[in-house]
């Protein structure tokens, strides 16, 4: 088998009617949109989920790893791994944008010898009318052990929904597929999944600070393996996480965020549950600590306000 799958698309019609959110420059009232492939913080927090026209970004932030194993023998506490993640966003004739990025491990314990280039990351967005969105993205990066690669493609649809001006409820629907090569290619494997997510935002009415709650299941559909390669030596199993964040936007060019996570994949008794992946391939908690520097227009200023 020479390529991962492609990602079947899974667009599933949610809130098919959306309360409106008071906008945070006049007492206009507007519906919003949402989006999946790595929203922008500030999103959360503002009406506007698909950059405004002439807007960039560049977002840097570090992310603290732990676990109870599957890198080594020994767990990993707080510090022992830290990852950091390079990130750039640019709006598209005000009704999409295109965003990629790059994660790298500058920290790791004295005992494991993983490359310092953890993964890269690359996609885009569109509005679909009032209230939803869609993204397309994909994802490579090395293997544990230096015994090969992955890569990761994923299509999804999101839809939000306003219950108040101060609480907004934001759902998600996909599908995606991961691909391993290993062992210099000699061993393909591979599976899909089935994406859920749901986020319940809390912020303040006229989009300077937000909180969220929010969790995201993973089921696998299927699995693929190449000749040679035995298909039992991945039994993905369905992963769940959750997440606590914040984020301020209050300083017109500058976020700060901060976001805590717990993921649960697979069983450390049984490696075929897990993957052979740093980041997201085994029970982990996560501490995100970030900052957005913003770039826009005069006019892009204006509408993002």
């Amino acid at each position: 088998m020479r390529r991962v799958p492609l990602v079947a698309a899974v667009t599933i019609a949610l809130l098919s009617a959306s309360t409106p959110v008071r906008a945070q420059d006049d007492s206009v009232y507007t519906e919003s949109i949402a989006i999946a492939g790595g929203a922008d913080w500030r999103s959360l927090a503002q009406d506007w989920l698909i950059l405004p026209e002439g807007s960039k970004t560049l977002t840097g932030n570090l992310r603290f790893l732990t676990a109870e194993g599957g890198l080594g023998e020994a767990p990993l506490r707080f510090t022992d791994v830290l990852l950091v993640d390079v990130n750039g966003r640019m709006a598209v004739g005000g009704r999409s944008e295109v965003f990629g990025g790059l994660t790298l491990l500058p920290k790791q314990p004295s005992r494991t010898g993983e490359v310092l280039w953890q993964g890269a990351q690359l996609g885009g967005r569109v509005g679909l009318g009032e209230r939803y969105a869609a993204s397309l993205r994909a994802q490579v990066g090395p293997t544990l052990a230096h015994t090969g690669n992955w890569l990761m493609a994923e299509l999804a649809v999101e839809g939000r929904k306003s219950l108040h001006e101060t609480l907004v409820l934001q759902g998600l629907v996909g599908a995606g597929a991961t691909g391993l090569r290993l062992d210099d290619g000699a061993r393909r494997l591979g599976f899909g999944e089935v994406v859920a997510d749901g986020t319940l935002i809390f912020r303040e009415p006229r989009g300077m600070v937000a909180m969220w709650l929010g969790t995201q299941l993973r089921f696998p559909v299927g699995r693929f393996a190449s000749p040679g390669s035995a298909r039992d030596a991945l039994e993905p199993q369905t992963r769940v996480q959750f997440r606590l964040g914040g984020v301020l936007s209050y300083i017109d060019e500058w976020d700060i965020f901060a976001e805590f996570s717990v993921s649960d994949r697979g069983e450390l008794s049984n490696p075929a549950t897990t993957l052979p992946i740093l980041d997201g391939g085994f029970d982990q908690t996560t501490l995100t600590l970030g900052l957005t520097r913003r770039f826009h227009r005069e006019e892009g200023r204006r509408r993002s306000r």
